[in-house]
């Protein structure tokens, strides 16, 4: 294991679409672009060589390329931790880097890039587990970048081996940021700006209030069980008079920590004894591995709601929500230019 003391965090995205992501995961690596800098052993070195394939880039660019794949050949280590966030699921994933390397040509072999072999811990951390200030961090534009602020690699080690980040304590911990990784994604700025404004919001019973009227606001009639003891049953959803194709459900509501095997055996049992025609498990700190592949492997009538899933229901619904969750979370709608 590396010495912590040098231990760093690092950022990595998997192409502007996401494109890239399934192969970095299923092949255990990250890579580059621009050509080989196996020989390049310094900024000056590699901006040099970018500089002469690709003549057509300002000077200021080539500059920026080249401390990116300065960092992916010389400054990463054996032993760091590099976060990959998923455009296409919206997760995070994390992996700890090896020494192994190598270069990947292109079709016609005088391009390609050099990759780097990693260790992938986990591949569908939900983004809910990590305080703004990471998210921001992660949604910076940037394809390479070094993640420093604010403890960020304990924090993260901490989210590996817990579920738990130490420092985020929702709302008052969100913060601008300016820092080496650049500007931001605006779409998923935004987005990550309303998780921290949810878990600051919607705490515990709070947070079943909001996924009640998300439901209403679908077309069910919801009835909703009082703070405390609940038996595992959170709210039992029927379709109202107006709601059309719509099937009963049993719903748990969990607004912290990822969900695993226990707490989903347990809402089957309930779903079974309502005789509703669905159960609903919303975790806003997501599942444990392979709990979705395992339902579906049952068979089970079971649907599991993420905090993006959530968020999803949230831009689909909005104009429908009762107006004091609105006035909690109040939104605008705004147009960002495509890439």
């Amino acid at each position: 294991m590396k010495n912590e003391a040098s231990q760093k965090l690092w950022c990595m995205k998997g192409g502007k679409h996401g494109e890239n992501e399934a192969r970095f995961l299923s092949e255990g690596r990250i890579e580059g672009w621009f050509g080989d800098f196996s020989d390049c052993k310094t900024l000056e070195e590699v901006t040099a060589m970018i500089r002469n394939r690709q003549p057509h880039l300002k000077k200021a660019a080539a500059i920026n390329y080249g401390s990116q794949m300065h960092a992916l050949m010389n400054r990463m280590k054996k032993g760091d931790l590099i976060a990959l966030p998923l455009k296409t699921t919206k997760k995070i994933a994390i992996g700890r880097l090896s020494n192994k390397t190598g270069y990947s040509p292109d079709k016609n072999g005088t391009n390609g890039g050099n990759w780097r072999k990693v260790n992938w811990l986990e591949k569908d951390l939900d983004r809910s587990l990590f305080g703004q200030d990471i998210r921001n961090s992660f949604g910076a534009f940037i394809t390479i970048c070094q993640i420093t602020k604010n403890d960020a690699l304990t924090r993260v080690k901490s989210i590996l081996s817990t579920g738990v980040d130490p420092r985020w304590h929702g709302e008052n911990n969100i913060v601008d940021t300016d820092e080496e990784e650049g500007p931001l994604d605006l779409v998923q700025a935004a987005r990550d700006r309303l998780v921290g404004l949810i878990e600051a919001r919607f705490k515990g019973h709070n947070f079943t209030t909001l996924i009640a009227d998300l439901l209403r606001a679908r077309g069910y009639e919801v009835k909703q069980s009082p703070p405390g003891p609940d038996g595992g049953i959170d709210l039992v959803a029927a379709p109202s008079p107006w709601g059309k194709n719509l099937l009963s459900i049993v719903v748990q509501v969990k607004s912290g920590g990822r969900t695993g095997q226990d707490e989903i055996q347990k809402l089957i049992g309930n779903h079974a004894e309502t005789g509703t025609d669905l159960a609903l498990i919303v975790s806003w700190g997501g599942f444990k591995k392979g709990m979705e592949s395992k339902l579906i492997k049952k068979s089970v009538k079971i649907r599991l709601w993420d905090s993006d899933k959530v968020i999803s229901e949230i831009e689909s619904n909005y104009e429908a929500l009762n107006s004091d969750i609105k006035s909690q979370l109040p939104l605008e709608w705004t147009l960002v230019p495509r890439e």
